[in-house]
């Protein structure tokens, strides 16, 4: 059982058409809506996919507060609550429109087509690049940013990563990181020991010393 799992059992999170949205359950709905909106879509988008759905998973298991940086993964769970917001003190199962086979569509339902409208606008045609500027490359130490010219500063990962010649294991387990992932939930997510993600880790940052040296301000020690 995976933690997101653990963390709907014990929340008793349902989306059964009797559910009544209220302001106490319209965050955890939301969350719920979006996890299961891209899980179900996020085959067809490769790593991105992957990296928005380990983002939000991990933005709803570390709860955190509003002044904190999300993973862009979030935003698909937010999607869902600013639909939901139109329809407080409604059950989930009500009754919005009829399709043209004359199925009737729930609240629930129009808010899963919302969200993966806002999926596809938003995320089908971007690239998998990875800014240089995310937080989780710094705590765990591997010096993708130089300091030594803004041209290097510039590049995008992607280039980085192909220069220094991580193989796709490495790449995989450093995007999952940089999508808001810490080390002990990619080892979850992978089915590895913590000290195999770390030895991954060590020998992409090796690989990157010896192509660009070390950064003035890196501290390489875990």
């Amino acid at each position: 059982m995976n933690d997101f799992i653990r963390y709907i059992r014990k929340h008793k999170l349902t989306l059964a058409d009797d559910v009544v949205i209220t302001s106490d359950n319209l965050k955890m709905l939301g969350e719920f809506i979006g996890v299961s909106a891209i899980s179900r879509v996020m085959h067809c988008f490769g790593e991105r996919g992957i990296i928005l759905h380990a983002g939000l998973i991990h933005d709803i298991l570390y709860e955190k507060r509003a002044d904190e940086r999300f993973s862009d993964g979030y935003d698909i769970a937010s999607e869902a609550m600013c639909f939901l917001c139109d329809y407080m003190g409604q059950p989930l199962g009500t009754v919005l429109a009829v399709n043209s086979k004359g199925k009737e569509l729930t609240i629930r339902d129009m808010c899963f087509k919302a969200v993966f409208r806002y999926i596809n606008g938003n995320h089908k045609h971007e690239s998998n690049i990875i800014h240089l500027d995310q937080p989780n490359l710094r705590e765990m130490s591997v010096p993708f940013e130089s300091e030594s010219t803004s041209e290097e500063r510039s590049t995008d990962v992607n280039v980085i990563m192909l220069k220094i010649g991580l193989t796709e294991k490495e790449k995989y387990t450093l995007k999952l990181i940089m999508g808001g992932m810490n080390p002990y939930r990619v080892s979850k997510f992978l089915g590895m020991s913590n000290h195999g993600i770390y030895n991954r880790v060590y020998r992409a940052r090796d690989k990157y010393v010896k192509v660009y040296g070390v950064p003035a301000s890196c501290n390489l020690q875990f």
